[in-house]
């Protein structure tokens, strides 16, 4: 269960809130990157935990921290090399290890986009992924709807003011 617990991809702050916990990316070197959990309960920090695609991951373009529903956290990686993004879902995490299974892969060709933000609708089966591609000197933000057999509909949201804002998607579904 992920309530009490606090887990961490430590890599430039991101971090994802659920139930009270907060979720960081973290990195060791610019190329290593694991998980790491703070539980509040003990007032102390677990031990590193293996993303599903190791923990040098020195071909990454991008890594970020999703989650799933209340209990479970989700990562996105997007290869440098090639055209490659992954979408891993927790199928049990606890403070110091995790299982992963692969939710969706795909190729998308060509494909000059930095991602920011994801969302999965496991449902669906569906990845709703947010950023921006750069031409020029313009950043453009662009939204993808990536669906289980790799049909992508891409959305464009128009020109970034700043390349530090972010379009950041939210899993909250208020109760009635």
């Amino acid at each position: 269960s992920l309530k009490g617990n606090t887990y961490f991809l430590a890599e430039e702050e991101t971090w994802v809130e659920s139930f009270g916990n907060t979720y960081f990316l973290a990195e060791e070197t610019r190329f290593e990157y694991f998980l790491l959990c703070f539980d509040f309960t003990a007032e102390r920090f677990g031990q590193r935990i293996v993303l599903p695609f190791g923990a040098c991951v020195s071909f990454s373009k991008t890594v970020v921290l999703s989650r799933v529903r209340d209990e479970q956290l989700a990562v996105l990686h997007q290869l440098e090399d090639n055209n490659v993004i992954e979408f891993w879902i927790t199928s049990k995490i606890e403070p110091n290890a995790a299982s992963w299974t692969r939710f969706l892969r795909v190729e998308m060709t060509p494909f000059r986009f930095v991602t920011e933000s994801f969302f999965i609708d496991e449902e669906k089966k569906v990845a709703l992924v947010s950023g921006f591609c750069k031409e020029f000197r313009t950043n453009y933000k662009r939204a993808y709807i990536i669906e289980e057999h790799g049909n992508i509909k891409s959305v464009e949201i128009g020109k970034a003011r700043k390349p530090g804002n972010k379009l950041v998607f939210s899993s909250y579904a208020p109760s009635l």
